[in-house]
Formats: C-alpha cells, sequence, structure tokens
C-alpha cells in the first residue's frame, strides 16, 4: 500500500493499525541499521542490500504467513512457516486443518471433492474483514465473522468521569473502551452499558455504585437490558447518544463508491477492497442504528421475538 491506498480507508478504524505496524515495522528496521554500522567489522552488509523496502516486503511475508501451532505436548505452541499450504485461497466454508498431538502433525482436509486440475482452496477460519486486508490483502465478499471495533472514551472535563469510569470497571469494563459490533443486537451488550453509565446523573451513578455491591449480576443485567423505559431520561438519552454517536462514524467515512459506478474499474484491486472494507463496516453500523431504532419504537412485549430474526438476517450476510 502506498499513501494514496491509505486515503481511502478515510473513516474507518484500520487506520491506526495499519500506521501502527508500518512503525513498528520502520523501528525494527531501524534497530537493524544502527547494529550493523555499529558491527561493521563483524558484519558488513552494503546498504544497498539492506535497503527498507526489501526489509519491509520480507517482514509482511513472514508475518501474513505465519502460523502458532500445539508443539509437542499439544499444550505449548510455536509459530511456524508451512510450505504448500499457505498458498491455497481462501473460501467461506469451514476450518478442516487439524493438528494431532498422537503424530504431531498439522493436516488438511479439502472441505469438498476435487477434480485433477481444480484449484483447492481453504478456509482461513475466524477472522474479520480487517484482518482479512491487513494479511491477506483481500476482502470476501461473505463473512458471517466480520465485525467492527468502535472506541467509546469519556472526557475528562466530565466532573463524572471518575464515578462513570469506577462503576464500568465493577462490571469489568475499562477506558477507553474498544466495542466489537456486529450488526446483530447480542454484539451490542457492552454498547448498551457504556452508553447508560455515559448518561447517568450524578444520583444515579452513586445508586448504580452502592447496589452493584451486593447486587453486580442483576445490576449488570439490568444495563445491558435490551429493554427501553421511556419514562426514565437517563435511557433515552442514552439511546440517542448510541444513534448519534453510529451516526458521526459513518460521517467520516466520507463518500464510497459503488461497484457498478463508472470510476470502479479505475481503482485499483487495493483501492477497491478499501471501498468494500468501508461498505461492510457503513453496513455493520447503519444494522446497529436499525437495531436501536427498533428499541425504541417498540414496546418490550415484542422486542424479544423480532430482534432475534433481526440478529439472524445480520448473521447470514444481509446487512
Amino acid at each position: 500500500m502506498d499513501v494514496a491506498d491509505v486515503c481511502f480507508l478515510k473513516g474507518s478504524p484500520i487506520i491506526e493499525k495499519i500506521v501502527s505496524n508500518y512503525l513498528f515495522i520502520c523501528r525494527q528496521y531501524s534497530y537493524f541499521c544502527r547494529h550493523f554500522i555499529k558491527n561493521q567489522t563483524i558484519i558488513d552488509i552494503p546498504n544497498f542490500v539492506f535497503c527498507f523496502d526489501d526489509y519491509r516486503w520480507a517482514v509482511s511475508t513472514v508475518m501474513s504467513r505465519s502460523n502458532y501451532i500445539p508443539h509437542l505436548n499439544g499444550r505449548d505452541k510455536i509459530m511456524c512457516l508451512i510450505p504448500v499450504w499457505d498458498m491455497m485461497n481462501h473460501k467461506s466454508g469451514h476450518v478442516t486443518t487439524h493438528y494431532y498431538p498422537e503424530v504431531d502433525e498439522l493436516i488438511f482436509c479439502t472441505m469438498e471433492a476435487y477434480k485433477p486440475g481444480d484449484q483447492i482452496f481453504m478456509d482461513y477460519g475466524n477472522r474479520s474483514n480487517d484482518d482479512f486486508f491487513m494479511f491477506s490483502g483481500f476482502i470476501p465478499q461473505v463473512n458471517l465473522n466480520n465485525k467492527l471495533t468502535i472506541t467509546l472514551g469519556i472526557s475528562s472535563s466530565d466532573s463524572l468521569a471518575l464515578t462513570r469510569k469506577q462503576l464500568l470497571q465493577t462490571f469489568g469494563l475499562s477506558v477507553p473502551l474498544k466495542c466489537d459490533l456486529r450488526g446483530n443486537i447480542e454484539s451490542m451488550t457492552e454498547f448498551f452499558i457504556f452508553s447508560r453509565i455515559f448518561s447517568m446523573d450524578k444520583d444515579e451513578l452513586n445508586k448504580c455504585l452502592v447496589n452493584s455491591e451486593s447486587n453486580r449480576t442483576i445490576i449488570k443485567s439490568q444495563l445491558s437490558s435490551f429493554e427501553f423505559n421511556k419514562e426514565i431520561s437517563s435511557e433515552c438519552k442514552a439511546l440517542s447518544f448510541m444513534i448519534n454517536r453510529l451516526k458521526l462514524l459513518i460521517a467520516a467515512y466520507g463518500t464510497l463508491l459503488l461497484e457498478d459506478s463508472p470510476e470502479w474499474n479505475q481503482l485499483t484491486s487495493t483501492q477497491q477492497n478499501c471501498e468494500l472494507l468501508k461498505h461492510h463496516e457503513i453496513n455493520i453500523l447503519r444494522s446497529s442504528i436499525e437495531n436501536i431504532q427498533y428499541i425504541m419504537d417498540n414496546s418490550y412485549d415484542v422486542i424479544n421475538n423480532n430482534l432475534l430474526a433481526v440478529s439472524m438476517n445480520c448473521d447470514s450476510g444481509n446487512v
């Protein structure tokens, strides 16, 4: 990827991962350069041989093809490169590579029958789209394991910031909070907890803290509940906060190109994958908004029956 390609990822949280990974490679390269310069009498490597571009590609190749596999007793794991096996392309299905401790071997079986000359595929396993993009360079058309990680924080200028953080920590949540959204309602549990605590006033926070000391499980269940009480002001604020936050995230992506637009074929394959990644992420955000709006528009007695249908629709890839 070059700078122009990265610009196509505007709005996507994957930019942070890509930049972090790039800086990591730069630091490694700088370390080795200093080491070689200081020890030229021992290690004589010409500068034109150890160039950054080659080193970057070498690191990327190893990182994208490294696999942790069980070792010896089956409990420990080692990182290794697996020739031939790692040349197979991905196809959604189920994982058919397994470790057999009796013979200390990793054995791959095909997902279906093949004829001589056919290309053999394998399922790469439970990966989100950003993992596919970073380590394999493509975005699958359908990925039931896809997710979008959003970051939620509390401003230091909030006079109740410490109390909110304390209450979140009571339920095992830290700030900033990383929430993995998948487009279904079940994946929004931590988002609901954070939003309710974020929207509480001082009295509500203190009451919740006191009650959580003896009834932590019950209080957590109430905060993560999909039941919505329109009579409670903080409940209305929480749902409004969630919708506004998701809409802001969508707006950050800007204008996206569609596959049937005239400009699509002018993009490189990398840029097309950038656009596909953003489309899938925005679909998750839109589905999450629909879930919240459904809660706001319907009474609790019909929510449990219908939200399941919404979640199943998202799980099937129709988001």
